[in-house]
């Protein structure tokens, strides 16, 4: 079923005793596609990179989590960007940020201080968007990820700092 490069998918997706092909064929090409190609040596290009993080800079960025950073970087992302597996968008935890807003920012704190499970925190969902009317092809469709909500604002949190 493939033609060339492109993974080809004439399969119908509606009760199609070929379901599990179409699932193999859309792993297949989503896994090769963000999949590392092995170690780059980076020594050569890092050379000639300055390094400019002084000591203040290094303390800041490595400063204790504090629940206004954390409510901060809830109330910068977008309220109806893409929801997390659990189907929440931002606009959720947002609205109700005084009942759950205590229970998150233990959770953040505890991903900085105690090494909480990253493991938990990065189940994703991927669903796929069709670019086009009558998408044939797996190239013709858009792999949207549905990360868990609190590695959001983990990452969200990472960004400001630096």
């Amino acid at each position: 079923m493939e033609t060339g490069s492109v993974t080809m998918l004439r399969v119908f997706f509606f009760g199609s005793s070929n379901d599990a092909q179409v699932r193999n064929t859309i792993e297949t090409y989503f896994q090769n596609l963000f999949t590392s190609e092995g170690q780059r040596d980076w020594g050569d290009i890092l050379s000639f990179v300055s390094p400019i993080i002084t000591e203040d800079i290094n303390s800041s960025l490595m400063a204790p989590i504090i629940d206004e950073e954390i409510r901060h970087a809830v109330f910068q992302m977008g309220a109806l960007k893409s929801p997390g597996p659990d189907g929440f968008p931002s606009v959720f935890y947002q609205k109700y940020w005084n009942i759950i807003g205590e229970d998150m920012c233990g959770l953040v704190r505890r991903f900085f201080s105690e090494n909480e499970n990253i493991y938990a925190m990065n189940v994703t969902k991927i669903a796929l968007i069709p670019k086009v009317l009558s998408p044939e092809l797996v190239t013709q469709f858009r792999p949207i990820a549905l990360c868990n909500y609190s590695y959001k604002v983990i990452s969200k949190i990472l960004a400001n700092r630096l």
